[in-house]
């Protein structure tokens, strides 16, 4: 029984998902050429903080997406290194070898997972929070679904790629600033 074809086409699947999801994450948390740079923190006053809102990003925002964008891309990048080392093992007939691997590359996206929660923790804007919460249960969910070669053929992250698309909105999001007369 060859796979190679399959699982070749499997990983080329999850090498563009991870350059997508990493690039929508890493691009709405970094800054650089066309992004804003974040926002100065303010002085520190007595009075407590206004709540924050997602249409406003602050320092800790930027800083919890430049931190869920460097987990994301870490954990990505061991992702798709596994599962290039599937399509090799499979390439070459060694589907023990490639069935370990596929269950290596989901363990990746479960300790991931666990990295997000944790980036998400100290976040004040609960709507980030939220939503590096689902991404780290979609990743979780993602990571537990490949327990077997067959696996690849069902993994699904078109959620993945909606949440991303969601980080990146809240982390690039600015006061639109007002109209010059």
């Amino acid at each position: 029984m060859r796979l190679a074809g399959p699982v070749r086409r499997g990983w080329l699947f999850f090498a563009a998902l991870g350059l997508a999801v990493a690039g929508l994450v890493a691009g709405a948390g970094a800054t650089g050429a066309g992004q804003a740079e974040p926002r100065p923190a303010a002085t520190p006053t007595a009075a407590p903080e206004a709540p924050r809102s997602a249409s406003t990003p602050d320092r800790d925002t930027a800083t919890v997406c430049a931190t869920t964008a460097r987990t994301v891309t870490a954990g990505l990048h061991e992702f798709v290194a596994t599962m290039q080392k599937v399509s090799l093992q499979a390439g070459q007939g060694d589907l023990v070898g490639a069935q370990s691997s596929v269950e290596d590359a989901g363990a990746y996206l479960i300790a991931m997972a666990a990295q997000l929660r944790k980036d998400a923790a100290g976040a004040l804007d609960m709507t980030v929070k939220n939503t590096i919460g689902e991404l780290a249960n979609e990743f979780d969910r993602l990571g537990r679904s490949l327990d077997d070669l067959t696996s690849i053929h069902d993994f699904d992250a078109s959620r993945v790629d909606a949440l991303a698309r969601t980080m990146k909105t809240l982390c690039e999001a600015t006061p639109t600033p007002s109209p010059s007369r």
